[in-house]
């Protein structure tokens, strides 16, 4: 299995949504993946996380399963219950699927390390141009690589 997990893309400042960068990004993104294999998507209940996918729905339609996964009670939300649901929901899947995971900067390490790869480096408040490459074998280690995608962010 191949999962390419990553933070949404840029947000405004302001709200929830995606800055004008953060809508380049999501859209380079599809232009990277698209061709991959991919066949399944995850992302939290988040806006910014809901765009950051939608230039991929747009892309591969109905060849795209989209999963989302949001923090439990709207009113109390916990990271562990989304990160603890984004595992289970990849694990799940076949050993040969092409999976995408778009959550936040404090959850996708965690996730990550959930599903067998070693920590990751925290993802910094600013920081939205880091994409994880997992690649998890059902009979040994995983193996993770760091990638940037799109303009640099600090």
């Amino acid at each position: 299995m191949i999962v390419f997990a990553l933070r949404h893309a840029d947000r405004t400042t302001t709200g929830d949504d995606l800055s004008p960068a953060g809508h380049k990004r999501a859209q380079l993104l599809a232009r990277m993946l698209a061709e991959s294999g991919l066949s399944v998507v995850v992302h939290s209940d988040a806006v910014r996380a809901v765009r950051t996918v939608e230039p991929l729905k747009q892309k591969l339609g109905n060849a795209l399963t989209v999963k989302e996964v949001g923090f439990g009670d709207p009113n109390n939300p916990d990271p562990d219950f989304h990160i603890a649901k984004v595992i289970d929901f990849v694990k799940a899947q076949p050993a040969a699927a092409v999976v995408v995971v778009v959550s936040h900067s404090n959850t996708v390490g965690p996730i990550l390390s959930g599903l067998g790869a070693w920590p990751v480096a925290p993802i910094g408040d600013n920081e939205f141009d880091k994409l994880f490459v997992l690649f998890r074998s059902p009979t040994g280690p995983a193996g993770v690589t760091m990638l940037r995608y799109g303009a640099p962010t600090p």
